[in-house]
Parts: C-alpha cells; sequence; structure tokens
C-alpha cells in the first residue's frame, strides 16, 4: 500500500488490496511519501524486495494473512515482536478497581487510549464519540495517554483528559495508578502489532475493545485480552458509543476478570 496503512482519505480501512482501487486511490489522496505512483509498478518492487530477502518475518498472523493473499506467504515466517515478561497480580490474576462514588452510586467509567492516535488511529471517532456521551451525559470520561490529531477539539469538553506525552519507562505506573475501566482502541486499519497493547497486557487492569481488524483485534480475541466489535460498527458513532458503554461496565469486567 504506497499509503502504508491501507486507508483511504478518510483515514478508513479501504477494504484491501485491490489494483483498481488502489490506483484510484494514490490518485485521489496520493501516497505516504506525496507522490502517486503507478500501482502495478509498485507492486512489483515490493515482490522483487521480498523474493530477493533470505529471511522476510511479519509481526502478526493478520499481517502475514495480508501478504499470503497476494502469494508471498510461503516466503513470509510469523515472529511477534519480543516484550517484557508480563506481570500477574500476587494471587495470578488481573486486578479490577469497582470503586463507587457517595453521590451517585457509580463512579465516572475511566475510558483509556493510549499512545499516538492519528486520524487512522481513531482520533476523529474518538472525538465524535466523545461528544455523543457528553451531549448524553454519560457517566463515562476519556483518558488520553498520549496525543490525537484532534487534541483541541477534545480538550474542550468537560469528558475528557489528555494527559500528554510520556516516557516509556513510566507507562506501567501511570496505567496502574489511573485504574481505568475499559482500554479503548479505536483505530479502523489493520495494525500490524501495537506497543501499546503490549503495554496494557503488561498492566493487568482492565479490558480491552478493538475493532475486529488487524493484530489488535486478532490478539485481543485470540489471547482473551477483552472483546471485538465489527469494523462496521466504526461507521456508526451512536453504535460505538453503546459499544464502549456496554464493555466498561462492572459486570462486564467481572465477568472478564472471572475468565482471566
Amino acid at each position: 500500500c504506497p499509503r502504508v496503512n491501507l486507508t483511504d482519505g478518510t483515514g478508513r480501512y479501504c477494504g484491501g488490496v485491490n489494483v483498481a482501487t488502489c490506483q484510484s486511490c494514490v490518485i485521489s489522496f496520493a501516497s505516504h511519501a506525496g507522490d502517486r505512483p503507478a500501482i502495478i509498478p509498485w507492486h512489483q518492487r515490493a515482490a522483487r524486495i521480498l523474493a530477493g530477502a533470505t529471511s522476510v518475518f511479519a509481526p502478526s498472523l493478520d499481517t502475514l494473512a495480508r501478504f499470503d493473499e497476494m502469494g508471498f506467504g510461503a516466503k513470509i515466517s510469523y515472529r511477534p515482536h519480543v516484550t517484557r515478561e508480563l506481570s500477574l497480580a500476587r494471587d495470578g490474576r488481573r486486578s479490577i478497581s469497582l470503586g463507587v462514588t457517595a453521590q451517585t452510586g457509580e463512579r465516572d467509567r475511566k475510558i483509556l487510549i493510549l499512545g499516538a492516535i492519528s486520524v487512522e488511529k481513531g482520533a476523529q471517532l474518538l472525538l465524535e464519540v466523545a461528544l455523543l456521551a457528553e451531549s448524553q451525559r454519560e457517566n463515562m470520561h476519556f483518558h488520553i495517554l498520549g496525543f490525537t490529531a484532534r487534541d483541541a477539539e477534545l480538550a474542550a469538553l468537560t469528558n475528557v483528559t489528555i494527559h500528554g506525552s510520556y516516557e516509556e519507562d513510566d507507562l506501567q505506573t501511570l496505567v496502574n495508578e489511573l485504574a481505568p475501566d475499559l482500554v479503548w482502541f479505536p483505530g479502523l486499519w489493520p495494525e500490524t502489532f501495537s506497543y501499546t497493547l503490549s503495554a496494557m497486557i503488561e498492566s493487568r487492569v482492565c479490558p480491552a475493545l478493538s475493532f475486529d481488524i488487524g493484530a489488535i483485534g486478532h490478539r485481543i480475541a485470540s489471547e482473551g485480552l477483552g472483546w471485538t466489535v465489527p469494523l462496521s460498527n466504526g461507521l456508526d458513532t451512536a453504535a460505538t458509543l453503546r459499544d464502549v458503554k456496554f464493555f466498561s461496565s462492572p459486570i462486564r469486567r467481572r465477568a472478564w476478570a472471572g475468565k482471566n
């Protein structure tokens, strides 16, 4: 993909590699480098690079499957990124914070978003969901550990806190101190890996939610890290808000903790 992330000009997943669609997309929206290459020579060049390599590794099974669809699967081996040992609570179970406020009987649910959130990683969708949640007076607060492509608009909302950039060595402490109810990955494209997901796994604080696409969706579903929802839900702000609300509920968190 000359645009690198299999997204069109709206920042949403394009549906996958198709010569005619890819060429039209590059002509309309340009490549990651800003030019508009012919797509067939682009693919031929990539094929030569793969064919000439001694070894080729894919960081996720989703990535491997996508190259396999293009006929390169036999050349590529799955080798996930190495991360630190997963840290468990003393009893081997994930710790869940279920505190409540005296006034309402239910505190605002903390929804954590990690990392640098571009439009492709869901910045616009995050803004739309937070706006709708604010207008409907939902008892949830969105915490962004990092920054987004929509920081100015998000910072103006009463239910959003942008904590800003962090040092990698401090991330575990920050996540544990925040004690979120749900880590939400609003990305709309097939990411090849996610260090922020690995950080969430290490903290073992709460479950995760993502769309059923890419390495993040596959890892969450296959490793029991939380839940995935159809990518089509990302086209509907109200549906996405319902998903976040449903999966951040105390009942769902207790059920998840009981299985892990």
